[in-house]
């Protein structure tokens, strides 16, 4: 099995940008942590980069883009969501199925106004 994923300040940096909705500069960022990255939580940073850019494509009214790569990104994270322990997964997956939810559930707009997630990072 892999090691653990390296939480370095480039990967905190990317978890930053995300809190701070700059979805495209957290892809960017994480997207290098991916790149080099070869633990077992590779697909983890993966699916972030994916919701990242779910919610970059919804700010900027593509629905179709941002339904679907929060999808993907959704996909991946809930893998991790019992064994990943320095962050929330489990609530991140939490809030971006009720995002989810809610972009079906309103046709009519082309993003509805959404309560956008944080990542928690857990301290001991």
């Amino acid at each position: 099995m892999a090691s653990q994923l390296k939480v370095n300040s480039e990967f905190l940096r990317g978890l930053e940008q995300f809190n701070q909705q700059e979805f495209y500069d957290c892809h960017e960022t994480l997207e290098d942590v991916w790149r080099h990255d070869e633990s077992s939580e590779r697909e983890m940073i993966q699916g972030i980069i994916q919701i990242a850019v779910g919610y970059y494509h919804c700010l900027r009214g593509n629905r179709a883009g941002a339904e679907k790569l929060l999808n993907r990104g959704l996909y991946r994270i809930k893998k991790f969501e019992n064994s990943c322990d320095y962050l929330d997964i489990g609530r991140l997956a939490k809030d971006v199925s009720a995002n989810i939810e809610e972009i079906e559930q309103t046709p009519n707009s082309i993003c509805p106004s959404l309560k956008l997630p944080t990542i928690e990072v857990l301290t001991d």
